[in-house]
């Protein structure tokens, strides 16, 4: 099952690599055939493309047509950026893979050809491909070979394909360069907040503690440039009193609340900084990140209860 990010992606992908863009429009119905989807999964990814102005098109139905939007372009280039270079036939035929496994068994290679909708000669190229990314161990021989996924390949499925998990909640400030409207604000919300929370509950312990620290590195470097020296030298002490939290074996809920308050800058950080004007513009700096750093430390905070 794709979440609405995923296909709203996978559908980008395509018009880009095709370049259905502007004149060069592709029909409703070629593009859900040539992306693989489920209807109800492309039509919730049809719809927030549509609503966050990434595309646009003459209406539904299999005669309806769809091209690119300048949006639609910068929003899948920075989605890619941050997501492991891997085609998009080879990332489908591993989730085909994996979403196929019935009782350990994979499905044979004339089920995921039929089932991706790829020749046999990609389908090769595939296999070893992904092996190349150890996301699968190759078995049988070169003319049938049987691509098994392994744990790093599950993962980075699970991780929607992400090298940094960032990359989901930074990539929604290249978007409000668009049209700000409620409906592109709400669309784009609900799709990152979805792709966010399936990739957090695959993280271990561990791997969250790591990516609280990078989150935290890269939004104290998003707002170095609007503090002054003795304001980045309170921001960043909170930063780590937040790193600090979070190692102890049972974190104080109301303590990262209130620090994650301050570094989104909805809080004063020491009752004494004023940021004037700047407030506001530090907010929206800070706001993709803090909104992923909740996800983060709610996922913490559920795995030291248990």
């Amino acid at each position: 099952m794709n979440t609405i990010h995923d296909a709203a992606i996978l559908i980008l992908r395509y018009m880009l690599e095709k370049g259905i863009i502007a004149e060069h429009s592709v029909s409703y119905g070629e593009l859900l055939k040539l992306t693989g989807l489920e209807p109800d999964e492309f039509d919730k990814g049809d719809s927030f493309l549509f609503q966050a102005k990434l595309v646009e098109g003459t209406g539904g139905g299999v005669n309806g047509s769809r091209w690119l939007t300048a949006y639609g372009v910068q929003y899948i280039d920075q989605e890619m950026k941050r997501r492991t270079p891997i085609s998009l036939d080879a990332e489908r035929v591993l989730r085909f893979l994996i979403q196929e496994m019935k009782d350990e068994d994979f499905p044979s290679m004339q089920k995921v050809i039929e089932g991706v909708n790829i020749s046999r000669a990609q389908y090769w190229q595939v296999c070893y491909e992904l092996a190349d990314f150890d996301f699968v161990k190759i078995t049988g021989d070169e003319y049938d070979p049987e691509p098994i996924p392994t744990k790093k390949g599950r993962l980075a499925v699970r991780r929607n394909f992400q090298e940094s998990l960032s990359g989901a909640s930074i990539q929604a400030g290249a978007i409000f360069n668009g049209p700000v409207t409620g409906a592109n604000i709400q669309a784009i919300a609900n799709a990152i907040g979805s792709g966010i929370q399936q990739n957090v509950s695959a993280l271990t312990q561990e791997e969250l503690h790591k990516e609280v620290e990078q989150v935290l590195e890269e939004l104290v470097s998003q707002v170095s440039d609007l503090l002054t020296l003795q304001q980045k030298a309170e921001y960043t002490k909170l930063a780590v009193k937040l790193q600090e939290e979070i190692e102890k074996p049972k974190p104080e809920p109301d303590a990262l609340h209130k620090m994650l308050a301050g570094l989104g800058f909805l809080s004063d950080l020491s009752g004494t900084i004023d940021f004037g004007q700047k407030t506001f513009e530090l907010i929206v700096k800070a706001g993709p990140f803090i909104s992923l750093l909740g996800h983060l430390l709610l996922r913490l905070l559920q795995n030291a209860a248990q």
